[in-house]
């Protein structure tokens, strides 16, 4: 596919699956700035590739002026190579940031039950770490729509609880902002824009990846759609209305107002 049939896909196709709810969520939680420097956390998987890229199409033409820098992880897992997305980012002119980590081998000498709340743990830590060095406090990760409403089927099934990830949530130490900017996009509509622009995939080789509960929560999620075309937007106005993708600011709710980004 040449690269004006790309760009016609891009923005008609998918204006109202994909522009629309990614601009709906950035407005609503107002999650960039005027003047703000965002990591874009990228594994290197469909999700975290396309945020990247649909970030990087908004810098053209958003009301206001903002950068993105990419930051990428090695877990350690064998084989990862970060090539295809730093050529990636040469070919846009991303500043690209890269930082190798041994959560791999932590995670094989732990041989937790759960190694995901371990992994989750670790990997939020040396994200951090990285972001501190680039100099980026706000950090996009590409959890999407189908991210959330597994997450809190998880809180629901599993924990006793009623909570997800949040659209936009300020970090413990209370020096990062973390954003999800896809919080309102289906998994389906990613997975067809990601091939249909033939964005780059890397495999994380994680070892755990189809054996976990979320997994599992995916395939109630799917089922549940037979029963609902609507579902996914059912428990998406379900958990608004519940207050539980209610920004959490650490004692205060500030979501900001002069120069953030409203686009849809």
């Amino acid at each position: 596919m040449n690269k004006y049939k790309k760009k016609f896909l891009g923005r008609l196709k998918y204006r109202y699956n994909l522009w629309r709810p990614l601009g709906q969520a950035m407005d609503d939680y107002k999650m960039i700035l005027d003047g703000e420097k965002i990591g874009v956390a990228v594994s290197g998987g469909k999700d975290s590739i396309v945020l990247l890229d649909l970030l990087w199409k908004l810098l053209k033409f958003a009301p206001i002026k903002f950068e993105i820098y990419c930051l990428t992880l090695n877990m350690g897992w064998q084989g990862f190579d970060p090539t295809p997305i730093e050529r990636l980012c040469e070919e846009r002119n991303i500043p690209f940031f890269y930082m190798e980590t041994e959560i791999a081998k932590v995670l094989e000498l732990k041989k937790e039950k759960d190694p995901c709340s371990l992994c989750s743990s670790m990997r939020r830590g040396a994200l951090y770490e990285l972001a501190e060095k680039v100099g980026c406090h706000k950090i996009a990760l590409g959890h999407h729509l189908d991210d959330i409403i597994t997450a809190f089927m998880l809180s629901l099934f599993f924990a006793g609880s009623l909570e997800t990830s949040r659209p936009w949530v300020r970090s413990e130490c209370g020096r990062f902002v973390i954003v999800r900017p896809l919080a309102y996009v289906r998994e389906d509509v990613i997975v067809s824009y990601h091939k249909e622009m033939g964005l780059p995939l890397v495999e994380s080789n994680c070892p755990y990846a189809t054996s976990n509960y979320r997994s599992e929560m995916k395939k109630i999620l799917a089922e549940l759609e037979k029963l609902n075309p609507n579902v996914r937007s059912c428990i998406l106005n379900a958990l608004k209305k519940g207050g539980l993708l209610d920004p959490i600011e650490r004692g205060k709710i500030d979501l900001g107002s002069e120069g953030s980004l409203k686009w849809v």
